[in-house]
């Protein structure tokens, strides 16, 4: 529901100001963030880019690309809703004010089985800390997203920067990467060997 709400408040915006019916003003993000960092407008820049793959990627590619084409379309989906729209408003009148039909009453047995509670009520509990668990290290997996990919930025910002604290920070994730890397490499290379 957020998403769409999103969407086609995203959507409308995009062509009411296409349409020249308002005006949206150009935000300058990167000189923003340099003046607020401190940092220079280059590097602002890649901790955009930075930021907002790691969005993109964390989001979903085929969820951005059926936002897109619903923005992009979304002259000729607005008709689509309104009129869907339309049919499920009348449809629920329909159903409040209309008469109802009259259908033979029958018979309905309801049969009651004692179930155990105990084993239920702790599988519910421990399911429930179980689905907390795995949100909460998907959230954090997330969050630090930008510091597992994303290495030729890092190296492009460890290049361009004088920020003593960028430097570090890129210095940092690039040397984990190589880290992990390598890991990896002798990890996985004696069992390719077998």
């Amino acid at each position: 529901l957020i998403r769409r709400g999103t969407r086609f408040i995203a959507a409308a915006v995009f062509w009411l100001h296409a349409l020249a019916v308002i005006g949206v003003p150009a935000l300058p993000l990167a000189h923003w963030l340099a003046q607020r960092i401190g940092v220079s407008e280059t590097e602002a820049w890649i901790i955009i880019v930075i930021a907002l793959l790691s969005i993109l990627l964390s989001y979903g590619l085929s969820k951005f690309a059926v936002d897109a084409a619903y923005v992009y379309f979304f002259p000729f989906i607005f008709p689509y809703i309104l009129a869907t729209l339309g049919y499920r408003s009348l449809r629920s009148l329909y159903r409040i004010f209309g008469t109802p039909e009259s259908q033979p009453a029958t018979a309905q047995v309801m049969v009651v089985q004692p179930a155990s509670t105990t084993n239920k009520q702790t599988t519910g509990a421990e399911q429930n800390r179980r689905t907390i668990l795995s949100g909460f290290l998907h959230v954090l997996w997330e969050l630090f997203r930008p510091f597992r990919q994303f290495v030729l930025l890092w190296c492009l910002l460890l290049l361009l920067t004088h920020n003593t604290a960028l430097i570090w920070i890129a210095l940092v994730v690039i040397l984990l990467r190589l880290v992990f890397v390598l890991f990896k490499t002798a990890v996985v290379g004696p069992e390719a060997a077998r």
